[in-house]
C-alpha cells in the first residue's frame, strides 16, 4: 500500500509540475513572441543605410531679421512740415501706419535728396517736390536720440530714426 500511494503521489506531483510548467511555458512563449515583434517593429520603423533618407527642406531666413528695434519697410514720402520740430512725414505702404522722423541730424538718407536746403524756412530745410508721394525701402532702426521734455529739459529717449533709404 505503501507503494501504491508512493506511486500516486508521485504522478500527482508530476502531473501538477508538468501542468504548472506547460502553464508558465505557454506564457514565456507568447512574452517572447510578443518581444519578438516589438524588436522587429522597432528594426522596421529605423531606414536601413540602404535606403535613401527623405529629403530635408531647407528654411530659407528673410535677409533682414525681424526685431523690435529695427524694421525695413516700404515706404510713401508724405512731405515735411515744421513746427516744434521738423517732422519729416513717411507712411508705411503695407500697414498704412504713418512714421514722423523728426530728428533729422540722426536720419541717414543715403545721399538721396528728400529735403531741399531752404533759408526762408524755421528749421532750414523744405520736401523736395520731385519725391513727393514716391514709394522707397527705408530701414528704420530704434536708438537714443535726445529730446525736449514739456518744459524745455533736455532727456535722453528712444525714437524710429532712418538708418538708410533708397527710391523704390
Amino acid at each position: 500500500m505503501k507503494s501504491i500511494s508512493f506511486l500516486i503521489g508521485s504522478v500527482l506531483f508530476l502531473n501538477v509540475t508538468l501542468t504548472g510548467c506547460s502553464g508558465s511555458a505557454s506564457q514565456d512563449v507568447k512574452q517572447a513572441e510578443k518581444l519578438k515583434q516589438t524588436e522587429e517593429n522597432k528594426v522596421s520603423s529605423v531606414p536601413s543605410s540602404t535606403e535613401p533618407e527623405p529629403e530635408q527642406t531647407k528654411e530659407v531666413l528673410p535677409t533682414v531679421k525681424p526685431s523690435k528695434d529695427s524694421r525695413q519697410l516700404t515706404m510713401v514720402f508724405d512731405g515735411y512740415e515744421e513746427g516744434d520740430y521738423p517732422h519729416f512725414l513717411f507712411t508705411d505702404v503695407k500697414t498704412g501706419e504713418g512714421y514722423d522722423f523728426r530728428f533729422l541730424n540722426e536720419n541717414d538718407l543715403s545721399g538721396v535728396p528728400i529735403l531741399l536746403d531752404d533759408e526762408n524756412a524755421a528749421f532750414g530745410y523744405r520736401a523736395n517736390p520731385k519725391y513727393l508721394n514716391k514709394t522707397f525701402l527705408v530701414e528704420i532702426v530704434k536708438k537714443s536720440v535726445l529730446d525736449s521734455d514739456l518744459e524745455g529739459n533736455t532727456i535722453k529717449s528712444k525714437a524710429w530714426v532712418i538708418a538708410s533709404i533708397q527710391p523704390n
